[in-house]
């Protein structure tokens, strides 16, 4: 729960084509505690990580690749 920002913007849209949003940090351990659940075991790969900070602005950007089998 609190390794997440109040709110953090999601951009799941190569995923599900959702367009990108924010969510706030109990929203979204709200979300994925009834979904995670559902799944017997959960892996996930990801790769090329990439952190853009903004220390005037008080914000992070973090982008990856991911694979992720349910």
């Amino acid at each position: 729960r609190y390794a997440f920002a109040e709110e953090v913007k999601f951009d799941y849209s190569s995923l599900s084509g959702v367009t990108p949003g924010t969510m706030k940090r109990e929203e979204i351990v709200k979300v994925w505690s009834m979904f995670l659940p559902g799944f017997d075991q959960t892996m996930h790969f990801l790769a090329n990580h990439e952190v853009t900070l903004n220390i005037n602005k008080n914000e992070a950007r973090a982008t990856c690749y991911g694979h992720a089998l349910h």
